[in-house]
């Protein structure tokens, strides 16, 4: 499976799709590859500095990598689903841009709200920039979280340290306050975000986060953990935390380490609104 989905990895949209259509097997790999292009995308971020720099000194970047592939992902996810009557890849190195064209007007929904103008410096309601902050508190006590430093070895520099059959509290700040967010997924497992608060300076969102039933991680292994946040006129955001899951049994295991309060992301909603690049990531 792992070799068909590079294979059809380099076909463009329409090649794609009519290869969906052969056979089950077929239809059944490109349907489950979007979630293994994004994984591949995002610890394409995660990358060590080093390894960055490297491919800068050989000419490659990384935000090249990045933007193909996940625009490849996007475009076979919104052709399947129908929703391009004519999609296409054009690639001109070193950049690569995609081209869509929209269905015709009348085959479009009617119900939509009509169109308004811009305002300088947002597109429509969705400011240039958005601060994202998360914090985790384990339960019932509102306990701290820690991060261990484990240097080059792993593909991130911070592993997070959580714990199995274990209940967290998260809350999220969003700035500035007109932004809206709905849920929230980590590891795969997502819950809704319930508004605390709201002015125009920023959003206050919680929820929880249920480990029971995450497997353990083993002895000298890390885990990349898939973590997204769906908004209602942004897209989305998305970034793989590094963490390690301990036994419920040995929770003294989690409570050493580097206390943090929050991971703060400074976030660029792209063109389009789907998504979001990340500028910044500090732990505080």
């Amino acid at each position: 499976m792992e070799m068909s989905v590079k294979i059809f990895g380099e076909l463009d949209t329409e090649s794609l799709c009519s290869a969906s259509r052969t056979c089950k097997l077929w239809h059944h790999i490109i349907e489950e590859s979007e979630q293994l292009w994004r994984r591949q995308c995002l610890l394409v971020r995660a990358v060590c500095q080093r390894e960055v720099d490297s491919d800068r000194r050989d000419g490659l970047s990384w935000k090249v990598t990045l933007v193909r592939n996940y625009t490849r992902s996007c475009l076979k996810r919104d052709w399947l689903r129908g929703r391009f009557s004519d999609v296409r890849l054009t690639l001109v190195p070193p950049q690569h841009h995609r081209s869509i064209r929209l269905p015709p007007p009348w085959t479009r929904d009617q119900t939509l709200t009509p169109h308004k103008p811009r305002r300088p410096g947002t597109m429509d309601d969705v400011p240039p920039i958005i601060n994202i902050s998360i914090s985790l508190r384990i339960q019932p006590n509102e306990g701290p979280v820690f991060f261990k430093v484990d240097g080059t070895r792993f593909g991130q520099t911070r592993t997070i340290k959580l714990l199995t059959g274990s209940k967290y509290k998260i809350e999220v700040v969003v700035k500035p306050g007109n932004v809206e967010a709905t849920n929230m997924n980590i590891g795969g497992i997502i819950f809704p975000l319930e508004q605390q608060s709201r002015d125009e300076e920023s959003v206050v969102y919680h929820g929880q986060y249920d480990t029971e039933g995450v497997p353990h991680t083993k002895s000298g292994d890390r885990q990349p953990v898939q973590v997204s946040m769906e908004f209602n006129k942004a897209g989305t955001f998305e970034t793989v935390w590094q963490a390690k899951y301990y036994n419920y049994y040995k929770r003294e295991h989690c409570q050493f380490g580097n206390k943090f309060s929050s991971i703060e992301y400074e976030c660029k909603p792209n063109e389009t609104r789907t998504l979001m690049w990340i500028n910044k990531e500090a732990f505080n």
